[in-house]
């Protein structure tokens, strides 16, 4: 079957949006995600495996959440529960979140019906233009602001360059902030203070369900690791109302 050039341009889109959008972490590692306020957590499933790490995909149609990743550990004792500069990190995503979803209405929905119903002519260079002008407008905004996203000139060189060079990776701009930040030394702490009592409860048994997979790799069941897998284990338990 052969595709015409209009629907090997769209595919190409979502493609290179999805490919982009792919997070590899360690089997320790959680995806915390923030949703104008609202928190959620998610243990990567270790059935997606690459390089020896897990794959993770975020939900497409939220690009404009933010999503960072900290890791669990059987020494997490520190009380540090979060982002020291939360709340100047957020500010400046208020406006970044909008110009995120007009980038993925016009590359998603726009671009696709101006090929397909009016063609590759005057129109398709237009949506062209304002997909760049909303690409430089978030880059113009995020330059000013970026003392308050913790970007250096390097950092932002390096994002400014992928957005230009691929729209659709533009798309996932406020994840590719989000996840330069470290959010917490403790996540355990962290989903207990930020999540609702159902969802840490949730949060707690899927964590739980992990440190058992854990155990029953371990050869001994008397080695150290086990021994201090099994008190992490109970320790989570005893966090549990």
């Amino acid at each position: 079957m052969n595709l015409s050039f209009e629907a090997l341009l769209i595919l190409g889109v979502l493609g290179f949006y999805l490919y982009d959008s792919a997070i590899l972490v360690f089997s320790n590692e959680l995806i915390f995600v923030e949703s104008y306020g609202r928190w959620s957590v998610s243990l990567p499933s270790a059935r997606w495996r690459v390089m020896g790490k897990l794959l993770f995909f975020p939900n497409p149609l939220t690009a404009d959440n933010l999503i960072f990743r900290t890791a669990w550990s059987t020494a997490d004792n520190s009380s540090n529960p979060e982002l020291e500069d939360m709340s100047k990190l957020l500010a400046p995503m208020s406006y970044l979140r909008i110009l995120v979803m007009v980038l993925m209405v016009l590359l998603a929905i726009v671009l696709p019906f101006v090929m397909f119903r009016l063609g590759m002519g005057v129109d398709f260079l237009k949506v062209l233009f304002l997909i760049y002008f909303t690409i430089i407008n978030m880059l113009c905004y995020t330059y000013i602001k970026r003392a308050n996203l913790g970007l250096d000139k390097k950092a932002f060189a390096s994002l400014a360059f992928d957005a230009i060079a691929c729209p659709p990776f533009a798309i996932n701009f406020l994840r590719k902030i989000s996840l330069r930040h470290v959010l917490c030394k403790n996540p355990v702490e962290f989903a207990a203070k930020k999540l609702e009592p159902e969802d840490f409860k949730r949060f707690v048994e899927e964590l739980k369900k992990k440190l058992s997979e854990e155990l029953e790799c371990e050869d001994e069941e008397s080695s150290p690791r086990s021994i201090e897998l099994t008190k992490y284990r109970e320790k989570l338990m005893g966090m549990l109302p």
